[in-house]
């Protein structure tokens, strides 16, 4: 599924937002969820409150059982004293750089975290966080039918 400008732009907003009341210590990340997937037992329905469990190793399209450090997001590098317009900058890159980094389709669902910053991932712009909480839930399919009302 590809987003279009107009989509994004409102993910981006919304995120802003969502942001504004940062604090030092904690890091936000983007991960994209798969309601209808089953492969683990032990993964919450992802709404709003709900703590992330650690994620689990990758190879090739294959979940692995080795655990990392922590739970992995696209991270948002937001600091004290960062403009607004510097931080929707960042809050766009992350939004496209998860894009990006995994399929969706239409039922997936965006997830902004917070959590304490742990290390980097693997992935290019990946971030482990620990025991991260989700803050926001953003569904493509309602977007895209906002969109089109408009």
């Amino acid at each position: 599924m590809i987003l279009s400008e107009k989509e994004i732009a409102k993910i981006v907003a919304k995120l802003v937002t969502k942001t504004s009341r940062w604090q030092a210590g904690e890091m936000y990340g983007l991960r994209i969820h798969h309601p209808y997937d089953d492969s683990r037992d032990d993964y919450p329905l992802c709404e709003v409150g709900d703590v992330l469990p650690t994620s689990r190793l990758w190879e090739r399209d294959e979940i692995l059982e080795e655990e990392l450090n922590g739970t992995s997001a696209v991270g948002i590098c937001l600091r004290d004293g960062m403009y607004y317009e510097e931080a929707r900058r960042k809050i766009r890159e992350a939004v496209e750089e998860v894009l990006n980094y995994v399929w969706i389709i239409e039922d997936d669902v965006l997830l902004l975290v917070k959590g304490k910053y742990i290390e980097d991932g693997p992935d290019t712009g990946e971030v482990l966080l620990e025991d991260p909480i989700v803050v926001e839930r953003i569904e493509f399919r309602k977007i895209r039918e906002r969109i089109r009302k408009e």
